[in-house]
């Protein structure tokens, strides 16, 4: 159990430093045309046109640990044992008295506080959360504290989507956001272009009937499969939203092979729904909704390649970064590649990449 967290956390991490990259290097301010401008390309497609302005304004403040006295009390404890599961937050995420369930029992939560090189421990008791399974989140009361918060288990795998959906209750407390098409061509000279597609308010009606509703898909996801091909040209992915449980930005990513990935609760599962599912959702949705066409343009309005930008000597430096990882047991840093990590993502970069928060 705790060599599997382990990998889940490390994946996280993974994750977190290269948006980490991308946000040091660029902070994305977006301008959404109301007029009626258009962009075309040799695919035949036609979109509107929604410029992105990269501001290459690096945050200095990245790296900044908060004292101990300053964070939440979820970010001193971030994570909770029970049944031998981990539960984890990275949100401060309350909910009320009347969304409690029986008392499962007390325990102990430990935090580290890397400005003093001290040790903490608090008591906390541990509750059901009505409408949810014990397996999936649960809610933790700290001694000295009326509010309940969220923890969500790490190690959560259901069987089935169905399971899923039924677990989170997802039908009633999930919404579904922007969705972003990916995709690349071979222009008249011969060179790959690559082009970044959004659409608004899509009835989340569509998303459930045209890609949710083979419930009995058994959940395959492994952390050592690739479900993307090493020349993708499509990809699309889906906000998420679920206010109840703190989530904003998770999404659903569809791939070339015909897998459906979701990554709630920071941890994958993924279903393969089939290629003809996913492109008829494209097809779909491009033939009834605008879509906008992101153009990445410099502070004179000139447009730009993002993936270009982001591998210039000048951005990469020497090439490697300091990694700090708070954990129970102390602090661990690790020196990574940056090179490595903007290669990687380049092609991690899913449809939704303008709107890095």
């Amino acid at each position: 159990m705790k060599k599997k967290s382990k990998v889940i956390k490390i994946v996280i991490i993974l994750l977190v430093i290269i948006l980490i990259v991308i946000g040091v290097i660029f902070v994305i301010k977006t301008n959404l045309y109301n007029n009626d401008e258009t962009i075309s390309d040799e695919t035949g497609r036609v979109w509107k046109r929604k410029e992105v302005l990269l501001d290459k304004t690096v945050n200095t403040d990245i790296g900044f640990i908060p004292k101990w006295d300053e964070r939440l009390i979820t970010q001193k404890f971030y994570s909770v044992e029970y049944m031998n599961n981990e539960y984890w937050t990275s949100r401060d995420v309350k909910t009320t008295s009347d969304k409690i369930g029986k008392k499962l029992g007390t325990t102990t939560a430990s935090g580290y506080d890397e400005n003093t090189d001290k040790n903490y421990t608090i008591n906390l008791t541990m509750y059901e959360l009505k409408d949810f399974p014990i397996e999936c989140i649960i809610a933790v009361q700290f001694e000295g504290d009326s509010d309940y918060y969220i923890y969500a288990n790490t190690s959560y795998r259901p069987k089935t989507l169905g399971n899923l959906i039924d677990d989170l209750n997802l039908k009633e407390i999930a919404d579904f956001g922007t969705v972003n098409y990916n995709y690349s061509y071979t222009d008249s000279n011969g060179e790959t272009q690559y082009a970044e597609v959004e659409f608004y308010d899509v009835d989340n009606e569509i998303i459930w009937n045209m890609l949710l509703d083979k419930t009995k898909l058994q959940n395959i996801y492994d952390l050592r499969e690739r479900y993307t091909s090493d020349h993708s040209t499509q990809s699309v992915s889906i906000e998420v939203k679920i206010p109840m449980l703190g989530i904003q930005n998770s999404r659903i990513s569809l791939t070339d092979k015909g897998y459906l990935l979701i990554n709630i609760f920071d941890t994958g599962k993924g279903f393969y729904i089939g290629e003809k599912k996913i492109q008829d959702f494209i097809d779909y949705i491009s033939n009834n909704y605008d879509g906008y066409r992101i153009v990445y343009v410099d502070e004179n309005g000139e447009e730009t390649n993002l993936l270009n930008e982001l591998s210039t000597d000048e951005n990469k430096d020497d090439g490697k970064i300091m990694v700090t990882q708070n954990t129970l047991n102390g602090v661990i840093s690790e020196e990574f590649n940056m090179n490595e990590i903007l290669n990687d993502t380049a092609n991690f970069i899913t449809p939704g990449s303008s709107s890095i928060n």
